[in-house]
């Protein structure tokens, strides 16, 4: 399972203005994509090509379909991985994070 995190930060010049009443918010108008939202684009676009094909969209598949995919229970039998890393891959794919306390008690 890709556990890769990236952040992107874009400029958003939109709202910068200050304005004295909602009436004189300027309305956007249609026109040539700024250049900004065209290098967003091309950066997007290369991370999904980075994406393993197999894998997809990993957002759109249940817990079930990924672990399916994984062959992590596979791994985990044939003793590839330990049982520390078996139980933190399933709480991955179970949406849950150790980061979170109160998914785990504190005595």
């Amino acid at each position: 399972i890709d556990q890769a995190n990236y952040f992107l930060n874009f400029p958003c010049k939109v709202g910068t203005t200050p304005v004295s009443s909602p009436s004189q918010t300027p309305r956007p108008q249609p026109g040539p994509i700024p250049p900004h939202t065209q290098v967003r684009n091309q950066v997007y676009s290369w991370l999904l090509r980075l994406r393993p094909p197999s894998q997809g969209y990993l957002s759109s598949r249940s817990p079930q379909e990924m672990l399916r995919a994984s062959g992590l229970t596979q791994k985990w039998v044939q003793r590839e991985i330990s049982n520390f890393e078996y139980l933190m891959q399933l709480n991955t794919i179970a949406g849950r994070t150790y980061n979170d306390l109160s998914q785990y008690p504190v005595v």
